[in-house]
């Protein structure tokens, strides 16, 4: 039996589109695992602080159903010169399984809900504007592409590798290593004026309500009269209602070009 030339043109472009057709579905699956972790970690957390603590201590313990943790090789490339070419989302997600309460989130914000946030920083206002937990620097950026100078920021993040990572990346920038609910030893080692703004994106949620509370009150007092509290998350509720502290809060509207969709909660203190 004779066979057609035209097979043998065909063959490839059918195997191209079946593996074209597996990558998508691949995509997708690495979409709703990234919505299902975040909801993990901000949703349940909140109800049963116990289950997100089980899954770190496993974590910390090097197996999880059969995924390791801490393996050689990712410990190797932690060492590894390409390691700066690692795209972020993957800086992201090795550091979340490293400590899935720190990061709380296994991916960086989209450029789109960054720019949201800082959307909201006063230009008009004097005084530093305070990033917490600025990651691998999305927010920083969009922060910069706002308006603000680099000289006038000052970056909190707590883990060591991000924070070399963002001194490479934002030359002017005062990125320093600490932990942001250390607010008072950050206030007076690093702040000796009203703050113009905060811009927050540490997962509150991984924290008790009464942390939380603290912290954004810590904040308030350290800004200007009517200076922004500016914080996202992927919740239906605020990170602290309004009716439990001193603060009101504005709200935008869901950014969906974020995976998950998220949106910006701003908290003022009132003018007298």
């Amino acid at each position: 039996m004779r066979v057609s030339p035209f097979l043998y043109l065909a063959f490839p472009l059918i195997i191209a589109d079946t593996a074209l057709l597996s990558l998508s579905y691949l995509v997708k699956a690495f979409c709703l695992t990234q919505i299902a972790l975040t909801c993990i970690i901000e949703v349940i957390y909140c109800h049963e602080p116990s289950t997100i603590q089980s899954l770190h201590r496993a974590s910390q313990g090097n197996m999880i159903d059969g995924f390791v943790f801490g393996d050689p090789m990712l410990k190797q490339l932690r060492n590894h010169a390409l390691k700066a070419h690692i795209p972020d989302e993957i800086r992201f997600l090795r550091r979340w399984f490293d400590d899935p309460l720190q990061i709380g989130a296994v991916a960086p914000s989209s450029p789109a809900l960054a720019r949201k946030m800082a959307s909201y920083v006063p230009l008009d206002q004097s005084g530093l504007v305070l990033e917490l937990g600025p990651g691998t620097g999305v927010v920083t950026n969009a922060v910069l592409e706002h308006g603000v100078d680099p000289t006038n920021i000052l970056a909190v993040e707590y883990s060591s590798e991000f924070v070399s990572m963002l001194r490479d990346r934002f030359a002017g920038v005062n990125v320093i290593q600490g932990d942001a609910y250390d607010f008072d030893a950050i206030r007076q080692q690093n702040i000796d004026a009203p703050l113009s703004a905060v811009v927050s994106s540490l997962p509150l949620f991984t924290k008790p309500k009464a942390m939380r509370k603290r912290l954004i009150s810590l904040c308030l007092d350290a800004l200007k009269p009517g200076a922004p509290f500016i914080q996202f998350s992927y919740a239906l509720v605020p990170p602290v209602p309004e009716r439990e502290g001193n603060f009101t809060i504005e709200t935008s509207s869901w950014i969906l070009g974020n995976l998950p969709p998220a949106r910006v909660w701003v908290y003022r203190r009132p003018v007298n």
